[in-house]
């Protein structure tokens, strides 16, 4: 044995095991598995082309990192992400197949963890030309409306919408549908913005405008009715400590609501309840009003109050004791 080997052998042995454990340490805090499925696959095509299909739909991503990185990844942010924009595609062949191997390059994600393997492990990819439709929009409705009130008019903006995909595709499609509208709640005339959404889940392109905006008139039985002298409570945050009592001026409000006539009716006075948020003592504070779904706000009269330091009211005065009448007459004898 040299005589380099011989020298300081317990120390280097030492060092040898604080080695293998400290890679050991490493290798079990930068391996921990992440498996995450993802459905979202983009294409990158040669202009004029577009995805006809797919096959799978799905793909298992399996991640390896430490947990702060694994903790990033969702499947919300994962995409899968094909290049075959340098592919000589026959226009004549009504498909043209690509098979293509997956690999840690082909995964779009927002960590530093790392890609061990996706299953499967190819996808094949139909593409043919692309085109265009122009398609009218139909309002998804969803939730029921008060007793009394029906829809009188739909109106969206813009009304028609440009569909891209395959060509071949595109003839089958009639009109496009947006996400639903709940009617819900709803009181009075409203507009909302909706997206459109594309006429299958499996539909490989794009729809433009994706977001559209739709206004809605309601008719029926509503009236508008006052409710006053609704108390104002005072409310605070328990974790700010112990503040100033205070107390509102004026110490009461006035609603209009909007609404049913039946639901109107049937409102108890303890179902409104104005409050306002504790501040300093002679500021004034906006009046927020709790009211049971159903009905519209429409004012709060007065709008803000003033907040004043509680004073204990004066103690009663003790009453007198009855001073006695002098007697007169026999009654003095």
């Amino acid at each position: 044995m040299k005589p380099f080997l011989k020298s300081n052998v317990k120390l280097k042995g030492v060092a040898l095991v604080l080695a293998l454990l400290s890679w050991t340490i490493v290798d079990l805090l930068t391996n921990y598995p992440k498996t995450l499925i993802a459905q979202d696959l983009r294409v990158q095509l040669p202009e004029g082309w577009a995805v006809i299909g797919r096959d799978p739909s799905e793909f298992q991503v399996f991640f390896q990192g430490t947990r702060e990185d694994l903790n990033f990844i969702n499947e919300n942010t994962l995409e899968l992400m094909v290049d075959l924009s340098a592919e000589n595609f026959d226009p004549s062949m009504v498909d043209n197949v690509r098979t293509v191997n997956l690999t840690s390059r082909n995964v779009i994600h927002n960590s530093r963890a790392r890609v061990a393997s996706i299953q499967p492990s190819s996808v094949r990819v139909r593409v043919g030309l692309e085109g265009q439709k122009q398609l009218p929009l139909r309002v998804n409705q969803t939730g029921e409306l008060l007793e009394g009130l029906h829809v009188e008019t739909i109106t969206v903006e813009p009304p028609r919408v440009t569909l891209y995909g395959a060509r071949d595709r595109l003839e089958s499609v009639t009109a496009l549908q947006t996400s639903p509208l709940n009617l819900t709640e709803k009181v009075g005339d409203f507009e909302q913005r909706v997206d459109v959404l594309l006429p299958s889940p499996d539909w490989v392109g794009r729809v433009e405008p994706a977001r559209v905006l739709v206004r809605v008139t309601l008719v029926g039985l509503t009236e508008d009715r006052v409710f006053s002298e609704i108390p104002v409570r005072v409310t605070f945050d328990p974790a700010q400590g112990p503040r100033e009592t205070l107390v509102p001026d004026p110490p009461v409000v006035t609603a209009s609501l909007k609404g049913g006539a039946e639901l109107l009716d049937r409102l108890e006075p303890d179902a409104l309840r104005a409050f306002v948020a504790a501040g300093a003592a002679g500021q004034e504070a906006r009046v927020y009003l709790h009211h049971p779904p159903g009905l519209e706000l429409l004012d709060v009269q007065p709008p803000f109050v003033i907040l004043r330091p509680y004073v204990e009211p004066p103690l009663p005065e003790p009453a007198e004791p009855p001073q006695d009448e002098p007697l007169s007459g026999e009654n003095a004898e």
